[in-house]
């Protein structure tokens, strides 16, 4: 489609400015003074038809069509738009409710409550304002209580993915979807504004992990053993079943007798477990086994540090019980 329609007489080539135009105001002419009308000549409908073309197709990007009266308007409308940024709710890195819960089929499908947030690129705000259920152990496609799993593939077990809220650049449309990415990177084409709104983790079946979430708090209803081992004076790094991304997690732990266990996070120095100087020791016991409880920021590989007293012949167990996870804010 394109506005170069006429009732009749059109031509394919482009007219010509004229050489020696007449320069003012329109007239119809005086015959009583021989004052001849305007002639406006076929140059000057091309230039008017082309300012219009070019503001409609080449500035807005919009298809011309002869037949559509509006799209001049439209065109001013989106070039304002584009150069006036729209009105901003909420700061950036802002997010309120938008948690999850488990559905039906809770072994497969999540339902993701009301809420807003900024997206990631601070570009503008996501309003959630009905719930939608996505489905783990299908192909992402687009509604409520459908498809869920946007990797090509299917669902791995013992495998993090990420609860991604995607917005549809044509109509403004929200989704969500499970995501291998924290980005989103696996999102359909044309869904480009994006916010991470947590983690999850498939077990050894496939199924998604259960866990209850009140704002930023998770907490396992099966909680993971992640550590089963004698211990070292020397430091090591232990993986946690956390986001990979940093978290405050939250930790139980019990030690054998004449154990002796620092942890700490991994962007802190190494030091030396003792009973007497600092850091001391997170938990340790000489005699009998001892039990206790923490929380130990982790970094982007879900990994913390930690280090034992001595190499005694006990053993240490590490329980992740859940985590706190900020989802992005500033």
């Amino acid at each position: 489609m394109n506005l170069e329609k006429y009732e009749s007489g059109a031509v394919a080539g482009v007219p010509s400015a004229p050489s020696s135009p007449s320069t003012g105001k329109p007239s119809n002419g005086n015959p009583g003074t021989a004052t001849p009308p305007t002639v406006p000549g076929e140059y000057w409908y091309y230039q008017i038809q082309e300012e219009i073309r070019n503001l409609v197709e080449d500035e807005a990007g919009l298809t011309p069509d002869h037949e559509d009266l509006t799209q001049l308007a439209d065109a001013i409308n989106v070039l304002i738009a584009a150069a006036v940024p729209a009105a901003r709710l909420t700061p950036q890195g802002y997010i309120n409710g938008l948690t999850f819960s488990k559905d039906a089929d809770a072994e497969h499908d999540m339902t993701l409550g009301v809420g807003v947030c900024r997206d990631t690129a601070d570009t503008k705000d996501l309003v959630i304002a009905s719930a939608i259920t996505k489905q783990i152990d299908a192909v992402w496609a687009e509604g409520d209580d459908a498809g869920g799993f946007l990797p090509g593939g299917g669902v791995q077990s013992d495998t993090e993915y990420h609860l991604v809220l995607i917005e549809k650049d044509s109509d403004g449309t929200l989704d969500w979807g499970f995501d291998t990415s924290a980005t989103g990177n696996n999102a359909p084409s044309g869904w480009t504004f994006r916010r991470r709104l947590g983690s999850r983790y498939t077990d050894a079946s496939s199924n998604i992990m259960q866990m209850l979430q009140v704002a930023d708090d998770h907490w396992f209803e099966d909680p993971p053993l992640d550590a089963d081992a004698v211990p070292s004076t020397t430091a090591s790094s232990l993986t946690l079943t956390v986001p990979s991304v940093p978290v405050l997690a939250r930790l139980n732990i019990t030690v054998g007798s004449g154990v002796e266990m620092y942890l700490y996070p991994t962007d802190v120095d190494d030091e030396a477990c003792t009973y007497t100087a600092a850091p001391i020791g997170t938990s340790g016991e000489t005699s009998g086994d001892q039990m206790n409880q923490c929380e130990i920021m982790t970094n982007a590989s879900s990994q913390i540090r930690l280090v034992s007293q001595d190499n005694a012949a006990g053993v240490y167990r590490i329980a992740t019980i859940g985590w706190t996870d900020t989802r992005g804010k500033s």
